[in-house]
């Protein structure tokens, strides 16, 4: 469990290479349940899924989302700060989802760590789900794109992925690209949902937002 002796959380980063015969790799996060809208996320063919956290809460079938989840991420899935809470029973309605999960299922979702930070074609990309900052303290969902950008941004990193916040963004600058994935299930500011497709052109890193309005 990562909780050290004091009780205080902490944080399980893992470092993971993926094979450069990858296109490159479609990026959710913030499903929250909404199991047939994941499904209808398209993937190409030869891209990665990347989970970005916050994949269960109250919903109807959160033994098939981490069954789907299990078959099309594998290792590539982190943590988001509604996932911690059923791993670790911590508000009634987690404790519900704990329940519903096989052990074989728990256990899968007890594999995910907090951060990735993924080698891909000499790239280094960033993985988080954006609850926690840099320097660890709490993020707010509520926050700003301006502060998730003062936040987040890191130029040791080529690319840094979050989500959290349900506000898609993007920003490249000289240094390295900032992007959000927004969600999945419902976007803060309008009706709708997003998610990111990130891969290669003209051998230059390239991010795009893929968007759904209801």
């Amino acid at each position: 469990m990562p909780f050290t002796d004091d009780g205080s959380y902490r944080v399980v980063r893992r470092r993971m290479t993926l094979s450069d015969s990858l296109q490159g790799f479609v990026c959710v996060s913030d499903v929250h349940g909404a199991y047939n809208l994941l499904k209808a996320v398209p993937i190409p063919s030869g891209y990665q899924l990347l989970s970005l956290g916050d994949m269960l809460d109250e919903e109807v079938d959160p033994s098939g989302t981490i069954d789907w989840l299990q078959e099309h991420c594998g290792p590539c899935a982190i943590l988001g700060n509604h996932d911690e809470q059923v791993v670790h029973q911590a508000v009634s309605f987690s404790a519900t989802i704990n329940c519903e999960l096989r052990a074989a299922q728990l256990a899968y979702l007890k594999t995910w760590p907090d951060e990735y930070e993924i080698s891909w074609r000499g790239y280094t990309i960033y993985c988080m789900h954006g609850h926690r900052d840099n320097q660890e303290q709490g993020v707010a969902w509520t926050t700003s794109i301006a502060e998730g950008l003062a936040r987040f941004r890191n130029p040791l990193y080529d690319l840094t992925l979050v989500g959290h916040t349900h506000q898609p963004y993007i920003v490249y600058d000289a240094e390295t690209i900032t992007a959000n994935c927004g969600s999945v299930a419902q976007l803060r500011e309008q009706p709708g949902r997003s998610w990111l497709i990130v891969d290669e052109e003209n051998d230059q890193l390239r991010v795009q937002l893929q968007h759904q309005y209801e």
